[in-house]
């Protein structure tokens, strides 16, 4: 069996991302202009829409194998967002900063005082949690508490001060899924975290910010909460014209340097029966390629 890089179950691996050379021109330049600015420069943030199966997530994962790779000034965060985290907003920002936080402690090397104040923050946070649910525990909901909201700006602030003794210059923070916010009538989140975004940016501290959602809900997001649109540059994945369809093919083949050509005539088919969706045409491909004999290396027979 020839082995097989492709599969439509997983975000793409980042070494296979295709067809979206413009938006990753633009999102180098802005992470340039900003670590090489001296300040000066504030970050461009970016809002990924699409439909299911473009490639919001993979894009995403890109991103941060761009920071990783070519950037030592530059830390990132990918956080997944999950309903439960759009209880309220403070829910929301409690669950935010533990996962930034847990990324940064397992991924990179740390200073003394920034690992002292992560761990510090991240005892708050799960303090704080705990406190927040066991006000609606039925056993002890008479009794009286206050659980003091999370300050997700003075947080983010405290944390910008500790690194920029490690040499980093921005920080890169993308939410995947904006669109549960909106599925829990939450919209009060987004508002908050507008207020947010624009202190960090008054303040000029360097943080950067990239929410991923559906084509379909993000209407929903601008109708309700236009002043949290406003924040973000509009970038939207759809379905690739031929030259995209015949990089995504090629391109697993050829970072892996498998010997297997494909003819345009096969490309082609490939493309107009997918009308160029990236999933299909990974999926398709993926089963191509299992039907292959061993050591073959040439696809000159699709229909077949």
């Amino acid at each position: 069996m020839i082995r097989n890089p492709y599969n439509p179950g997983i975000p793409v691996n980042p070494r296979y991302y295709a067809n979206q050379n413009a938006l990753l021109t633009t999102f180098r330049d802005n992470v340039n202009a900003v670590t090489k600015s001296g300040g000066i420069t504030h970050p461009i943030n970016l809002a990924i829409i699409g439909p299911w199966g473009m490639g919001k997530t993979s894009t995403l994962d890109k991103f941060e194998y761009i920071l990783q790779t070519e950037y030592k000034e530059a830390f990132s965060s990918i956080i997944s967002l999950k309903p439960a985290y759009c209880e309220d907003p403070d829910v929301f920002c409690a669950c935010l900063l533990e996962e930034l936080f847990k990324v940064y402690k397992t991924t990179t090397p740390l200073p003394t005082q920034v690992l002292r104040f992560i761990e510090d923050e991240l005892i708050k946070l799960d303090t704080w949690k705990v406190s927040k649910l066991s006000l609606t525990s039925p056993e002890i909901e008479h009794v009286e508490q206050k659980v003091t909201a999370i300050n997700f700006t003075d947080t983010l602030s405290r944390f910008w001060d500790k690194l920029q003794v490690t040499n980093i210059k921005i920080v890169v923070i993308m939410i995947d899924d904006i669109h549960y916010v909106m599925s829990c009538d939450q919209g009060k989140i987004l508002y908050n975290l507008r207020t947010d975004i624009q202190n960090l940016g008054k303040a000029g501290i360097p943080f950067m910010f990239i929410i991923s959602t559906s084509d379909e809900l993000y209407p929903k997001i601008q109708d309700f909460a236009e002043p949290f649109t406003r924040l973000f540059n509009r970038y939207e994945l759809g379905l690739f014209a031929i030259e995209g369809t015949n990089e995504q093919i090629k391109k697993p083949l050829d970072v892996e340097s498998i010997q297997l050509s494909v003819s345009d005539d096969v490309i082609k088919e490939i493309h107009e029966i997918t009308n160029g969706h990236p999933y299909f045409v990974t999926l398709i491909m993926r089963e191509l390629l299992f039907r292959l004999p061993e050591n073959c290396d040439k696809i000159d027979d699709f229909n077949k």
